[in-house]
């Protein structure tokens, strides 16, 4: 028996981005572990959050995680995208 896990994936936003193939203006690789997505190597514009914990969920993840560097202070966030669903 042979099985299939797909184990990243890519997020794609921007005022324009509606499909793939259309211009966006941020984008970030996604990790997937059972039911978590760990966002790296995220660059350009944020989109605003609430399209990215809807979206999030929407593919199945019921976490979300990423770290944060600022002024070379690293930060760990981890998001329950359960509870927030209904935000």
């Amino acid at each position: 028996m042979v099985t299939f896990e797909t184990t990243t994936g890519v997020l794609r936003a921007g005022k324009h981005h509606e499909k793939y193939g259309d211009e966006y203006d941020w984008s970030a690789t996604v990790v997937c572990h059972n039911k978590i997505a760990t966002v790296v190597g995220a660059t350009g514009t944020l989109p605003p959050r609430v399209e990215l914990r809807n979206v999030l969920p929407d593919a199945g993840f019921t976490t979300a995680r990423w770290e944060r560097i600022v002024d070379g202070v690293v930060t760990f966030i981890t998001v329950d995208l359960e509870r927030r669903k209904d935000d």
